[in-house]
């Protein structure tokens, strides 16, 4: 499978080109500064069989609009709006969310107000994209370790392998739009 991953660089894309690559997926591998290509480009000259975005912003409430929702939640958008007209393709789409859509956190409001963006976005998109070949998942997992959270105390966190691998699960067994909340 070809498989264009956002996000690349670190964390929980990192390891997902890592693991893709280990089992013989073609990996095409987005980093931010690359985004200076479109998302519709990128995803209309390489027409992927999986696209996963593992782009995220923490921010925090000192942090600017723009920031902390057009990674959290643009790009995904732009992903919709691609193959809201190319219906006709066959994709498996993979998002990452986080357990902050369902509460606001105190002092990351914009950060759990994208996410809360996200999860109504893949609602919609799922309905969109029903009866096509377009399926998208989001997995919403609990704190992982990668080093956006790096700055905070030291507790139980998820590994980014394992996000990573629910990732590559959920593609490889995705018969519809579906919804993923891991935890430790």
């Amino acid at each position: 499978m070809k498989a264009l991953v956002f996000g690349a660089r670190g964390g929980i894309g990192k390891e997902l080109c890592r693991l893709l690559t280990e089992q013989g997926h073609e990996v095409i591998a987005i980093h931010n500064k690359n985004l200076k290509w479109t998302i519709p480009k990128l995803l209309s000259t390489h027409k992927p069989d999986w696209v996963f975005n593992c782009v995220g912003k923490l921010g925090n409430n000192a942090s600017w609009f723009e920031e902390v929702f057009v990674p959290n939640v643009r790009t995904n958008w732009e992903m919709v709006r691609y193959y809201l007209n190319h219906k006709d393709d066959k994709v498996q789409i993979v998002w990452v969310g986080s357990s902050a859509y369902s509460s606001g956190r105190k002092d990351y409001i914009l950060y759990s107000s994208s996410k809360a963006a996200l999860h109504n976005m893949w609602q919609g998109a799922s309905e969109n994209f029903e009866n096509t070949n377009i399926n998208i998942g989001l997995i919403h997992p609990t704190r992982v370790d990668t080093p956006m959270v790096a700055h905070f105390p030291k507790k139980e966190c998820l590994s980014a392998e394992t996000v990573a691998l629910a990732m590559i699960n959920l593609t490889n067994n995705m018969k519809s739009s579906t919804l993923l909340e891991i935890g430790i």
